[in-house]
C-alpha cells in the first residue's frame, strides 16, 4: 500500500506481513489537547471527559467493534521538545523520558475505562510497528485484529517507534487508522474544538480537499503538524473509502451524536 501526502507519508509503503478477515471496526481517536493540557505542559489529566468519552463507548461498543487511540499532549509533544527527540532519535535517554510519560497517560486512561466495564486493552505502537531503513512502516497488527474479534477494544497512542535509520521516531494517534485502514471503515477524531471552523468562526460540517487552505500547521507546541496534518491523513483515508468525521466532545453523547452526523466536520470527496 502506498500512501502520499506533504505530512511525512510522502512514498511511505506499509509493510503488512498477513491479511485476514475481520469485522470492520469504528475507530475514534481522542486528541490530547482534549483530555490534558498541551499548551501549559502541565502532566494533568482531564478525567471526567475521559470518563464521559467512556460512557459513549459503553453504549457503541454494543453494536460495533471500537479501536481507539488517545494523542499525547502534554505528556508528549512538550517532552519531545524538551529532550530533542524530534531533532535526535538516538538520545536515549530522552527516549526513555517520552515513552515513560506517554505510557503514563495511556494508563490513566485505560484504567478509567476498564473501570467502567469497557474490556480496554493498552496496544503500544512500538510494540507493533517500526520504520524500515527506507522510511517504510512495517507492521505487525495481527495482535489487534485477533483481539477485535473477541470484543476487546486495542488502546494505541501517540509513541516513539523504532526507526532503523534515526534510531526512533514520532508516531501520532492520528497515523493509526492509516496504518489499519483495512480493520475499519469509520474514523472519528476528537479535538478541542467544535470542528473545523471556517475564518468567520463557524463550524465547516461538510468539508472537501479544495478548501484545506483555511487551516495551517502549528508546530509550537505539536510535534506532528497540528490540524492541518490531522485533516490532510483525513483526506487519505477518505480517498480508500472510510468515513472521516472530525468533531468537538464536550459531553456524553457527543461521540454518537458525531457518528450519526449532528456534529462536527465530515470529510466529503
Amino acid at each position: 500500500m502506498h500512501l502520499s501526502t506533504g505530512t511525512g507519508w510522502t512514498n511511505i509503503k506499509i509493510v503488512v506481513l498477513h491479511k485476514f478477515p475481520v469485522e470492520k471496526a469504528v475507530f475514534i481517536k481522542i486528541g490530547g489537547s482534549l483530555i490534558t493540557d498541551k499548551k501549559s505542559g502541565a502532566l494533568t489529566v482531564k478525567e471526567k471527559i475521559i470518563s464521559d468519552i467512556g460512557a459513549d463507548l459503553a453504549d457503541i461498543i454494543e453494536e460495533r467493534r471500537v479501536i481507539l487511540a488517545n494523542g499525547a499532549g502534554s505528556f508528549g509533544h512538550p517532552v519531545v521538545k524538551r529532550y530533542g527527540i524530534d531533532k535526535n532519535g538516538m538520545n536515549a535517554g530522552g527516549i526513555s523520558k517520552v515513552c515513560s510519560s506517554v505510557d503514563h497517560l495511556n494508563r490513566v486512561i485505560v484504567r478509567s475505562l476498564v473501570e467502567m466495564g469497557i474490556p480496554a486493552v493498552s496496544f503500544p505502537p512500538r510494540s507493533f510497528v517500526y520504520r524500515d531503513s527506507g522510511g517504510n512502516f512495517v507492521l505487525f497488527k495481527e495482535p489487534i485484529a485477533n483481539m477485535l474479534k473477541i470484543g476487546v477494544v486495542p488502546v494505541a497512542y501517540g509513541d516513539l517507534i523504532f526507526d532503523e535509520r534515526k534510531g526512533s521516531s514520532v508516531i501520532s494517534g492520528d497515523d493509526i487508522p492509516l496504518l489499519i485502514s483495512d480493520l475499519i471503515d469509520t474514523a472519528v477524531f476528537l479535538i478541542d474544538m467544535p470542528g473545523i471552523i471556517n475564518e468567520r468562526g463557524e463550524v465547516v460540517r461538510r468539508m472537501d480537499e479544495r478548501h484545506i487552505d483555511i487551516l495551517k500547521e502549528d508546530h509550537e507546541v505539536d510535534v506532528t503538524g497540528g490540524i492541518l496534518s490531522k485533516v490532510k491523513k483525513g483526506f487519505l483515508l477518505r480517498k480508500i473509502g472510510i468515513r472521516v468525521i472530525i468533531s468537538g466532545f464536550s459531553k456524553k453523547g457527543d461521540i454518537k451524536s458525531a457518528l450519526r452526523g449532528e456534529l462536527g466536520t465530515e470529510l466529503i470527496p
